[in-house]
């Protein structure tokens, strides 16, 4: 059922299932890591510590914490493939897609796929398909907000609320557990068809997504915070 339920009841849940990054240093390691990502290729630890400037020891002790761990993938080489939303190589298997200096990367659902532009700092052109009718969805992002949305119609799936609080509290694979429900649809019609056969889901608006996804990493890495 569509709710009218606002992006601040939905970052509550999503704020207690990700702790901030406890400093300045875990801000600009994230950070670094979004923009190595960003290249298109996947990132070694001995790679990401000399960008930062830290010993890799010290770098590889940070990711294997929160609040890195649970939204970090490696590859079977150990090399970063996905962080936060970002996913390049053997994880780059979305229809979320973001076109940047020539490069196509991947977001892991919809919901990323409109908060990567706050976090890269970039405005990036975003592709994408309807679940339900295939329709191609299309966009263009930027750290303030969004325009040219094709359909004009297009809304999102989230999980609801309260499903997001279980799922929080459970914990388990960010992937599987959260981001396989959070889609584009080309329309309002569309989007109910689909939730009605997944349970504890919900559609929101296009604007709602992109606010809370600028509310969840203003919270987690502090970045587009004080926009």
């Amino acid at each position: 059922m569509t709710t009218q339920t606002t992006p601040a009841e939905f970052i509550e849940p999503l704020a207690e299932a990700f702790p901030p990054a406890s400093d300045a240093d875990e801000r600009w390691l994230a950070s670094m890591l979004f923009r190595l990502l960003a290249k298109g290729e996947p990132v070694e630890t001995a790679r990401l510590a000399g960008a930062v400037g830290r010993p890799e020891a010290e770098v590889a002790a940070a990711l294997a914490k929160s609040p890195f761990d649970r939204l970090l993938y490696r590859d079977d080489l150990g090399r970063i493939v996905g962080f936060g939303g970002l996913a390049v190589g053997d994880l780059a298997a979305s229809p979320h897609r973001l076109k940047l200096d020539g490069r196509e990367l991947y977001a892991w659902c919809a919901g990323d796929a409109l908060f990567l532009p706050v976090v890269l700092d970039r405005e990036v052109p975003i592709e994408s398909q309807c679940p339900t009718s295939g329709e191609r969805i299309s966009l263009v992002v930027s750290p303030e907000g969004f325009r040219d949305l094709e359909p004009s119609g297009a809304v999102m799936s989230f999980l609801a609320p309260d499903e997001l609080a279980a799922r929080a509290e459970a914990g388990g694979d960010v992937i599987r557990n959260f981001c396989h429900f959070v889609h584009f649809f080309a329309s309002k019609e569309a989007a109910q068809t689909w939730i009605e056969g997944h349970p504890g889901t919900t559609q929101i608006s296009i604007a709602d997504g992109f606010e809370i996804g600028r509310r969840w990493v203003g919270h987690v890495w502090g970045l587009g915070a004080d926009r």
